[in-house]
């Protein structure tokens, strides 16, 4: 899960760049100021819909491949859990290898909840 201020500072440079180049394009004559308004916000509506799209993309990469390697059958709540307590794998990992699992933050070893 995304942080929340990591959110909002991600939110904060994409309002920022499509202000910038709304007012670049005004003062360059390429656009009136309303116009430019209009674009911004279109922009800034696009980027950070593909920004949340790439990030459930690799959130959910990151779920399978933790799943792949554990190598033992749970649910999708058990296997949620234990990536809550810090189960990590690569979401590189190409198709043809058994992805590596490890433990990142989380120094918990009790095994999940049911």
């Amino acid at each position: 899960m995304i942080s929340p201020i990591i959110k909002e500072y991600l939110g904060s440079i994409i309002r920022a760049a499509m202000t910038f180049l709304a007012g670049y394009l005004v003062t360059s004559g390429v656009v009136s100021e309303s116009e430019a308004t209009t674009i911004a916000g279109s922009l800034t509506l696009v980027l950070t819909t593909l920004a949340w799209s790439f990030y459930e993309k690799y959130r959910k990469r990151g779920k399978l491949q933790v799943a792949l390697g554990t190598m033992k059958i749970m649910t999708e709540a058990e296997l949620e859990e234990d990536i809550r307590r810090g189960r990590r794998a690569k979401v590189s990992t190409p198709k043809t290898a058994l992805p590596q699992v490890s433990r990142t933050t989380s120094k918990d070893t009790s095994p999940p909840a049911a």
